[in-house]
């Protein structure tokens, strides 16, 4: 309900003598819903013995505070919401349903001995059957002051597990901006696993997309950590499936340490060619890193559904005169694609360990120790980056180095007309490199 002046509703619990009970609902608290359960009247069954079981559940907000804690400042954990809806025994649909409202936590000054904003999401949506559905709300994380420890902690685990016939999960977006962050520790750190397993039948599953931004990282050891593994996992049937696009841009950050750590772990298990299924995206593009090393990228278990990576228009420089240092490093990942980025005042230009790395447009200076090296099988493919000295280069073991090309792809109808959207998948004989772009509004 929304309300424009404070009303009352009404439960009924029986013939008792609570009878004439009522909630006072004022227009601050909505929207909100309100539900009611009994496990005395009323045709549903229930394994309760109130007379009527009343849950009110709308915005989650925590705004506006000065904290100060010895160790996190504000921790949010949300818990088995929306768990185990099914009725089978009784019933042969359930139909029940869970939804829960926004959840904001902008605006606060928050001086913590741990992390200054901790937010756990653990087994939310997990083993829902029939058309029973959960809908959560959007988060928010916006515009808060964090000194102290650490900073920012986002973990999601389970979100989405054992969905079947036609269950629904729905799940809203996530924003993380406008937040600074003067810390010890780690600036961002971002932990998403098993999101989205064993999806099956028709079961529906939408996780709305995350963004994090405009923040400013102003000291940390860590600047922002992502990590994304086992997810999705299991989709089978004719379910649908919407993961989320995550999209990091437009922050700052100043790390004694490494810039931006990024680490996949199996993700695109299993997932059954009937299904309805968007493996959405990861980006992170036009952020600034002032750190001691560079970015560091990598992953085992990848999977022909993995999450694509896209990385562009970064900024890394060394001004904490950190010795051996490299401005990218790249380790037993399948496919990695670093485009239009710089690297200054790093010891070492590029390492690929075990990996498959293509920069293109990349800008290496200052580089006074080794500019690229390959080994453990490595293949480093070089486009278009005349500031590499290949001269200075190393490769070891059964390891390569390429200097490649630009391949411009066009898609078009028969009659000649650019195909916008279309994805585009290239290959090359050997198969050691795969790059995957897709098309924009002229078909290129």
């Amino acid at each position: 309900m929304t309300l424009s002046r404070p009303a009352r509703v009404s439960v009924y619990p029986g013939e008792h003598a609570f009878r004439g009970l009522a909630l006072a609902i004022d227009p601050s608290m909505t929207p909100c819903g309100v539900c009611t359960s009994s496990g005395r009247i009323g045709p549903s069954f229930s394994f309760g013995r109130a007379d009527a079981a009343t849950v009110i559940a709308g915005d989650y907000i925590v705004s506006d505070n000065d904290i100060i804690a010895d160790s996190d400042g504000i921790y949010f954990y949300v818990y088995e919401i929306g768990d185990y809806l099914y009725d089978s025994y009784f019933s042969s649909h359930s139909s029940s349903s869970v939804t829960l409202g926004n959840m904001l936590i902008n605006n606060n000054m928050i001086e913590s001995g741990s992390w200054g904003i901790s937010v756990y999401w653990e087994d939310v949506g997990y083993d829902i059957n029939y058309d029973s559905y959960v809908t959560v709300g959007n988060m928010e994380i916006c515009n808060n002051q964090i000194t102290g420890d650490a900073g920012i902690y986002y973990y999601n685990e389970y979100l989405g597990n054992s969905l079947y016939e036609m269950a629904t999960l729905t799940v809203g977006t996530l924003d993380i901006s406008g937040n600074t962050i003067d810390v010890l520790g780690g600036g961002i750190y971002m932990e998403i696993s098993y999101l989205a397993t064993s999806i099956r039948d028709h079961a529906s599953m939408t996780v709305g997309d995350m963004h994090i931004h405009n923040n400013q990282i102003l000291n940390s050891d860590l600047g922002i950590y992502f990590d994304y593994r086992n997810s999705p996992s299991g989709i089978y049937g004719f379910a649908s499936v919407k993961m989320p696009n995550i999209y990091t841009y437009d922050n700052t950050v100043n790390s004694t340490g490494r810039g931006l750590f990024i680490y996949y772990y199996n993700l695109g298990s299993a997932v059954d060619p009937t299904t309805n299924f968007n493996r959405g995206k990861v980006e992170i593009y036009d952020c600034t890193f002032t750190s001691a090393s560079g970015m560091f990228a990598g992953s085992s278990n990848m999977n022909p559904n993995r999450i694509p990576l896209i990385i562009r228009d970064l900024e890394f420089t060394n001004t904490h005169s950190a010795a051996g240092t490299w401005g990218i490093e790249a380790s037993e990942i399948n496919h990695i694609r670093v485009d239009d980025s710089t690297f200054n005042g790093y010891d070492n230009g590029v390492r690929a360990d075990e990996v498959n790395l293509v920069l293109v447009r990349c800008t290496f200076m200052g580089i006074t120790g080794i500019d690229a090296r390959s080994h453990n099988a490595g293949h480093l493919m070089l486009v278009d980056c005349p500031t590499v000295d290949t001269g200075n280069m190393e490769i070891w073991d059964t390891s390569f180095i390429d200097i490649g090309w630009i391949l411009d792809v066009r898609v078009e109808t028969p009659l000649g007309h650019g195909v916008p959207g279309a994805l585009v998948t290239a290959t090359s004989n050997n198969t050691w490199i795969e790059s995957q772009a897709t098309t924009g509004t002229d078909g290129h």
